[in-house]
């Protein structure tokens, strides 16, 4: 019967963990409420009420929830969910905080299972 304390190769041991951080890592679900300070193609930055600015990429897989026609705006405040990946924070949806206030439909169906 093989010993469970000995490993004729440490080497697959050493990276498993190694390789469970970086796929943990790799994803980091947030949530965010911040007034949008700067908006572009594929980008949109907000500022929180702590001061906090932070930018968050467009994909064509963010969901924007905002009246019909309407586009994000400068001075818009806005909930956004997003997950970090790489160091980058990559927005899943982005609402109108108006739209999806107290009564509003849930934001967090798009968000990855950990």
């Amino acid at each position: 019967m093989p010993s469970l304390l000995a490993s004729p190769d440490p080497a697959p041991q050493a990276s498993a963990p190694a390789q469970r951080s970086a796929v943990s890592a790799a994803v980091t679900p947030t949530e965010r409420i911040g007034q949008v300070i700067a908006t572009s193609a594929d980008s949109i930055t907000t500022k929180a009420s702590d001061g906090q600015i932070i930018t968050f990429r467009i994909t064509p897989q963010t969901a924007q929830i905002l009246e019909s026609g309407a586009q994000f705006a400068v001075n818009d405040v806005i909930v956004v969910q997003a997950t970090e990946q790489n160091g980058t924070q990559v927005a899943t949806t982005i609402a109108d905080r108006d739209l999806v206030g107290q009564d509003g439909p849930p934001m967090d169906y798009d968000l990855p299972v950990t």
